[in-house]
């Protein structure tokens, strides 16, 4: 038990001092009078789609070419990979604990109470029938604004 303890307070430490992660922001696609948008803020009816950037190589020397964020993201990742054992949290939940660690007390309980309900009304706009899906796509869009909002 101690030398868990004495394992896990530096870690501690070290991931209350290393500089936050900022999450990759969720692009929405939207159809709107027959138009294609790609945007942060969502929209009724909005799918989210994958847009995270790729790490293109250097042209003449074929090597990776990384930015100062990219490599304080990779250095972040490889935090959270070491104290998986400890915390128990795969590479999203440490992405999103990391990045959520900026955020006021009461917005961090907020995003905490959002995330299962965003997931149970993606699964209800799914399944929503014609009548439903006005209903269901506005709710879904109201609860991803409020995700939005707080930056979660």
């Amino acid at each position: 038990m101690n030398r868990a303890l004495l394992l896990l307070v530096p870690l501690t430490a070290l991931v209350l001092t290393a500089p936050p992660v900022h999450a990759q922001k969720a692009v929405y696609k939207c159809v709107t009078q027959g138009k294609v948008e790609y945007s942060h803020a969502p929209c009724v009816g909005a799918i989210e789609i994958d847009a995270t950037p790729t790490q293109g190589a250097d042209r003449w020397s074929g090597q990776s070419r990384k930015g100062r964020d990219v490599q304080r993201l990779e250095f972040n990742e490889q935090i959270g990979r070491a104290v998986r054992p400890l915390t128990g949290m795969d590479d999203a939940q440490w992405k999103t604990a990391t990045h959520r660690q900026a955020l006021s007390p009461t917005a961090r309980r907020e995003c905490d109470r959002l995330d299962p309900m965003l997931a149970a009304q993606r699964s209800r706009t799914d399944a929503a029938t014609a009548e439903e899906r006005g209903r269901a796509d506005v709710r879904l869009w109201q609860l991803r604004r409020r995700f939005a909002d707080l930056d979660c």
